[in-house]
């Protein structure tokens, strides 16, 4: 439970700071600026789902590797469930919901080991 918390407490930082970067960079320098998320490409991939912006997908490279499989024991099979599950839980009842913007849907998906 706690990679869990982790990984989402990680997307949710980075995606905050990348948003006071993107406010204050000019057009080039963001499309230069390194982030969690991969490129910008990346934050344009997610759906729309009746939304104005496309969703962000989580980025679960940070543990979904060989290196942190084989030094932890876990991989993403086995907390994709209640990464899942976590990830709701904070959607429907933290106020103000700190996923928004984020494709939780797409984490019942998630491949194992990239």
């Amino acid at each position: 439970m706690a990679v869990c918390c982790i990984l989402l407490a990680i997307n949710i930082y980075e995606r905050d700071v990348q948003k006071v970067r993107i406010s204050q960079l000019s057009d080039v320098q963001v499309s230069q600026e390194a982030n969690l998320f991969g490129d910008q490409a990346h934050i344009l991939e997610g759906q729309l789902n009746g939304r104005q912006t496309p969703l962000l997908k989580f980025n679960t490279r940070i543990w979904n590797n060989p290196r942190i499989a084989t030094m932890t024991g876990y991989t993403m099979e086995m907390i994709r469930e209640p990464l899942y599950k976590l990830a709701v839980f904070v959607q429907d009842n933290l106020n103000p919901n700190r996923l928004d913007g984020f494709d939780v849907e797409a984490l019942r998906t998630l491949p194992n080991l990239e």
